[in-house]
């Protein structure tokens, strides 16, 4: 199964507290395969056409047997990170949740921007 060698990237950046919500999602079984799937769908839409690909690496990570759904969502985020153009993090965090969304995952969408929106509050965003 491919690595998530972006993945600390992609947490350094959208933050530990978006990240944590996610993996929670994965671990409580509330983000599921077809999910995760619609999801890389999405936000593939959201790279350049010639960057696209994170779909299809994920499709491929299903079928290996050393199959570890975390590790595969981690894949997702990491894959489309190291394709995304975007500088700024509430831009990148904005991106997600428009994802997710597009993909039926309006409770995780709304968990993250809540999160997003308290923190960015206390800092004085």
């Amino acid at each position: 199964m491919d690595s998530p060698a972006y993945f600390q990237d992609f947490e350094d950046h959208v933050g530990e507290p978006v990240v944590a919500i996610i993996l929670k999602y994965v671990r409580e079984y509330k983000l599921k395969g077809s999910d995760a799937e619609e999801l890389a769908r999405h936000l593939d839409k959201r790279l350049d056409e010639d960057d696209r690909g994170v779909r299809g690496r994920f499709c491929n990570n299903k079928e290996k047997n050393d199959y570890n759904f975390e590790r595969a969502v981690k894949c997702i985020f990491s894959d489309w990170f190291e394709k995304h153009s975007c500088i700024d993090k509430e831009t990148t965090i904005m991106t997600i949740v428009e994802a997710l969304k597009s993909s039926r995952m309006k409770a995780l969408a709304t968990e993250i921007t809540r999160k997003c929106e308290e923190n960015w509050k206390i800092k004085g965003k």
